[in-house]
This record gives C-alpha cells, structure tokens and sequence, in this order.
C-alpha cells in the first residue's frame, strides 16, 4: 500500500542546514570567527558538499542575509496590510516583532543586522548593501504608516515624517543593543511605552 504523499515530511535539504547552521554561528559566535571548518563539524556537511552549493564564506553570509530579510518582509508585509489596526498599534507591532526575533537570536550585538555590518569589513560591500537597503526599506515602511496616520488624523498633520521614522529606526537599532548590552529584557518595553506616548502625544 502505498503512503499519501501528503504525510511525507519534506527533508531538509544539505543547503538548508548550512544555513541554518551558519546563521546560528555568524550571530552567536562572530562572522570573523566562524570558519567553513565550524560550519563543517556542526552542521555535519561535507566541505565539498558545501561548495557544491557556495563559493566561499562570505556567499554563505549573503545567503543567510537573503533569508533574514526575506523572513522580516514576511512579517513586516502582513502588519502593514492590516489597515483596521491604528497606526500607532502597527508601528509597535513591528518594532515588537523585529525586537522578538531578534533577542531570539541571541546576536552578539542585539540586532542581527548590526551584528553582521559591525563584523563584515568595507571589501565585503554586497553585505554592507543589503543591510543598507535593509534598513532604508525600514525606515520606508515606517514613513509609510506615519503619512497614513496622518491621514487618518491619527496622528498630528504637524509631525516630521522623515525625522520621526529615522528616530524610530534608531530606538529600535540602539534600543535592542542596549537591551543586549545591559542584559535588561525590559528596556525595549520601557522605549516601546515612550514611543507610544510621543506619538499619541502628537494626535490631532
């Protein structure tokens, strides 16, 4: 008898785990101080396996970046799409979320973009691009919201959109170092409260 292809359970493929494995190690360990050797005894992959499917470390580093920011598009897309929920509310959910993941990462810097930038050297630049685009794309998103709000008349038509998205970006990126730094898991919700005050603050 034979099984329905709908219980088979997909493997994950030799790829796969050495992403998996080379992100757990970029973030926790240090880009610098990951070799392909490290990759090779935990993830259990050949050296030749792994080359088979990358050129080299730093083309392992773009493709776990490629998954980072593919996973928080993912989530960010879904918030923003929900246009019952109040800016304000959305703007906190992402924060919240990125925050989430990130501390669940355990990254030696807080956030796992500012680990990789701070680790990565100028010659590695198509790692510095995509986490540049990254946070500008960010930083886009949250103007997005603010125009809405202020549409919407949930927020003051007065407020600096531009301005009031870079400080959010930074209270975000400076807010889960610090969180990481001071080993303090309520520091990020002592900004989040702040932030929901200033914005609400600034309601019509």
């Amino acid at each position: 008898m034979k099984r329905n292809s709908r219980y088979r359970v997909r493997k994950t493929s030799n790829r796969e785990v050495v992403l998996q494995i080379a992100s757990q190690l970029f973030l926790t360990a240090g880009y610098q101080q990951t070799s392909i050797e490290d990759i090779v005894t935990a993830s259990r992959v050949s050296k030749a396996n792994i080359y088979y499917h990358f050129k080299n470390k730093e083309d392992i580093l773009l493709s776990v970046l490629d998954q980072l920011i593919s996973h928080y598009h993912e989530g960010i897309t879904s918030i923003m799409s929900q246009h019952h929920v109040p800016v304000i509310a959305r703007i906190e959910f992402i924060l919240r979320m990125l925050s989430y993941e990130s501390l669940q990462r355990n990254c030696q810097a807080g956030c796992p973009f500012l680990t990789l930038h701070a680790q990565t050297s100028r010659e590695c630049e198509p790692v510095r691009d995509k986490i540049r685009h990254f946070v500008h794309q960010q930083t886009l998103t949250i103007e997005q919201l603010l125009i809405e709000g202020k549409s919407k008349n949930e927020l003051h038509t007065a407020l600096p959109v531009k301005q009031t998205a870079a400080l959010i970006i930074s209270l975000w990126e400076g807010g889960l170092f610090l969180a990481h730094a001071s080993g303090d898991r309520d520091f990020l919700q002592h900004v989040f409260v702040s932030l929901e005050w200033m914005l609400r603050d600034h309601q019509q």
